[in-house]
C-alpha cells in the first residue's frame, strides 16, 4: 500500500538492496547465490563484474545475508554512486586511507567488500591485495571491467525482457496512465541504447510525478 501512495521510482524503493537481484526472468532462487558464495573462498580475490546500472551492487546486497552466515567478519567500502536526478557521480570513502581502516578491522578469514574497485589506482589495489594476503582475508569487489589479480564470479547483464519485467513490478500500483507512459520509455530506451537501470528508473521518476 505504501508504494501505491509514493512514487515507485523513490529511492526507497529503487535502491541497491530493495530489489532483490534477478540472474534472469525466471522465479527467484536462492540456489545460484549460494553457488557464488561457495566459490568465493575459491578465490582470494574475487569480483563481480558488469557496466553501469545492471545490478552489481543489489547483487551484493542480496548476497549479504549468506555472506554473514559464511565470514566472520565483513567490512564493506562503497567507492562511488551515482547521484539520483543529477547524472554526477558523488563519492564515498574513496581514499585508499579511509579503505585501509575498513580492512584493519576485518579478522582473519573475514571478508572486505569493495563497490566500485575501478575507481582506485592499480598501485592501491596492489596494496589492499598484499595486506589482505598478510591478514588471511577474502576480498570481494564490483567493477566495470576485469580487475588483474581478480577472479570474475559473475557478469551482470540486463535483457530487454528482464527490464520490463522489473519495472512492471514496479509499477504495478499506479495508475493505467501512468504505467503506458513509464513503459512507453522503458520500449524506447531499450531500442535506442544500452540500458542503464538505475538511469532508467530515475528518469521514470518524472513521467509518475506528471
Amino acid at each position: 500500500m505504501e508504494r501505491q501512495a509514493s512514487n515507485p521510482f523513490c529511492t526507497r524503493f529503487v535502491r541497491p538492496g530493495a530489489i532483490s537481484y534477478r540472474f534472469s526472468s525466471r522465479p527467484v532462487s536462492t540456489g545460484p547465490l549460494q553457488e557464488l558464495v561457495d566459490r568465493i573462498p575459491e578465490n582470494r580475490f574475487s569480483a563481480i563484474v558488469g557496466n553501469h546500472g545492471t545490478g552489481k551492487s543489489t547483487l551484493i546486497r542480496s548476497l549479504a545475508p549468506l555472506l554473514s552466515n559464511r565470514f566472520d567478519t565483513i567490512g564493506e567500502v562503497l567507492l562511488c554512486a551515482r547521484e539520483p536526478k543529477t547524472n554526477r557521480w558523488c563519492h564515498h570513502n574513496q581514499t585508499r586511507d579511509q579503505v585501509t581502516r575498513e580492512q584493519s578491522r576485518i579478522k582473519s578469514g573475514g571478508l572486505l567488500i569493495i563497490d566500485g574497485l575501478e575507481q582506485l589506482s592499480f598501485p592501491a589495489i596492489l596494496v589492499i591485495g598484499i595486506r589482505a594476503k598478510r591478514r588471511g582475508q577474502q576480498v570481494l569487489a564490483t567493477s566495470h571491467h576485469p580487475i588483474l589479480g581478480f577472479k570474475t564470479l559473475h557478469r551482470t547483464t540486463l535483457s530487454a525482457e528482464l527490464v520490463q519485467e522489473l519495472t512492471e513490478q514496479l509499477i504495478d500500483g499506479i495508475p493505467s496512465d501512468q504505467k503506458r507512459l513509464v513503459m512507453n520509455e522503458v520500449q524506447r530506451r531499450m531500442a535506442s541504447e544500452t540500458v542503464n537501470l538505475r538511469d532508467l528508473w530515475f528518469d521514470c521518476y518524472d513521467l509518475v510525478c506528471r
